[in-house]
């Protein structure tokens, strides 16, 4: 069993695409390994700060839940399996402030609500 919370749980079928007529990347269906050099990108472009680079390169299962309920992370080949799966990036940045506005909690700085709303914006900017 993964150990998910609904802000990871983008994962679609199909293979990552780009909007190549508009020269913008569809961050729709992106693979974890796609994104982590699209994110590199925008980081560098000045577009998101270190902290949102983080966060998009963190996003998604870390591990498993092993049978007694402990923490097991996943093994390199489970890792790249993972990596190369499509996600949509756009729902993950949607859920993240679904779930920070559910609790309640825009107003504390340390939600990353505010950078998740500005990954948002990002991701989906022309």
């Amino acid at each position: 069993m993964q150990i998910q919370s609904s802000t990871q749980q983008g994962f679609v079928a199909g293979a990552a695409t780009s909007t190549a007529s508009e020269g913008r990347r569809d961050y729709t269906n992106i693979s974890r390994a796609e994104m982590n050099a699209a994110s590199k990108d925008l980081w560098k472009a000045g577009k998101i700060d270190l902290q949102e680079l983080g966060m998009l390169q963190l996003a998604g299962p870390l591990g498993k839940v092993g049978p007694n309920g402990e923490f097991i992370p996943f093994t390199a080949a489970e890792r790249a399996e993972l990596d190369r799966q499509p996600v949509d990036y756009v729902s993950v940045a949607e859920r993240a402030i679904a779930e920070i506005d559910y609790r309640h909690a825009a107003g504390d700085a340390r939600s990353g609500y505010e950078k998740w709303k500005h990954i948002l914006e990002t991701l989906q900017r022309p």
